[in-house]
C-alpha cells in the first residue's frame, strides 16, 4: 500500500456519516464547529471531526489550537483562495 508523502498531514480524526446528503449542510471543507477538544468540517456524506493534527514540520496540534493559531472558526472553507 502506497504511503503519503511526507509533507502529508497526518491526523486522529473520527467519521460522522450522515444518513442523507440533505443532513450535510454548507459547503465541503468548511469548518462547522470548533469545541473544546475538536473541530468539524464538512466532507461528501457527513463530518469529519479532528482531534489532533501533526503538521509539516512535525509539530503536533489539537484541532481546536490549530484553529486559533491559524484565525480558523466557523465558516472558513479549508483550500479555498482568501
Amino acid at each position: 500500500m502506497p504511503r503519503p508523502p511526507a509533507e502529508f498531514p497526518r491526523l486522529e480524526a473520527r467519521k460522522h456519516p450522515a444518513r442523507a446528503f440533505s443532513q450535510v449542510t454548507g459547503r465541503i471543507g468548511e469548518v462547522t464547529a470548533v469545541g473544546e477538544r475538536s473541530l468539524f468540517i464538512n466532507a461528501q456524506g457527513g463530518q469529519i471531526e479532528v482531534f489532533t493534527l501533526r503538521l509539516e514540520d512535525g509539530k503536533k496540534l489539537q484541532g481546536p489550537e490549530l484553529c486559533k493559531q491559524a484565525g480558523l472558526g466557523p465558516g472558513i472553507i479549508l483550500g479555498a483562495d482568501a
